[in-house]
């Protein structure tokens, strides 16, 4: 079994397909309907990495505290890297974890590279006031890299709000490619070009 990192819940494998599997530490069996079809599966207990001993196929997943692994949790500050915008949220990659006026970067130090955290802004979490009136297009754009505060963590993803004038846009680029600088809650400007653009941004 390839490592992971998983969250309580997960289905780490179907006890159906491979019969000589069978929970470990952090794990448990669960009956689920898939396809009309009645599984037996297991599932994880814990927030974690998967292992798999070889020859029992007992399947185990190691508490992240045990790895020294930093988990973000409702109401901490994070950096999130927009991959991608539709009409309603931003999705994207939690890169860093803000800790005492610090950016602890997850994936550099804390979690490896196979195991990334996402993160989803929705339209009614990018600011307090006109929430109705907002264009995610105007507030967020791939790449960008966004100060934001988790609100909850549901089917893997971390929701998160932008709702406080310290929260937003802290770094992207222009169309052009160059760094831009704020220039206001809503705008940010290419020192070369001159060119302005709109961005939820936060107060620095």
């Amino acid at each position: 079994m390839q490592q992971k990192f998983v969250f309580p819940g997960d289905i780490l494998v179907t006890a159906d397909k491979d019969k000589d599997c069978k929970e470990g530490h952090g794990t448990y069996m669960d009956t689920i309907i898939q396809k009309n079809k009645v599984s037996t599966v297991v599932k994880s207990s814990v927030c974690g990495v998967t292992e798999a001993t070889d020859k029992k196929m007992t399947v185990n997943v190691k508490h992240w505290k045990n790895r020294g692994y930093v988990i973000p949790k409702e109401g901490d500050t994070v950096l999130l890297k927009v991959t991608s915008i539709d009409m309603t949220s931003c999705k994207g990659e939690i890169i860093a974890l803000c800790q005492s006026g610090k950016d602890l970067v997850l994936n550099a130090t804390s979690i490896d590279k196979n195991h990334k955290m996402y993160g989803m802004i929705k339209k009614l979490n990018v600011r307090e006031l006109d929430t109705d009136s907002v264009e995610i297009w105007k507030c967020f754009r791939p790449n960008d890299i966004v100060k934001a505060q988790i609100i909850s963590l549901f089917h893997n993803y971390y929701h998160l709000t932008t709702a406080k004038e310290y929260l937003g846009v802290v770094m992207a680029n222009s169309v052009f490619g160059h760094k831009m600088q704020p220039i206001s809650w809503n705008s940010m400007q290419c020192p070369i070009t001159k060119t302005i653009e709109s961005r939820k941004v936060a107060k620095i």
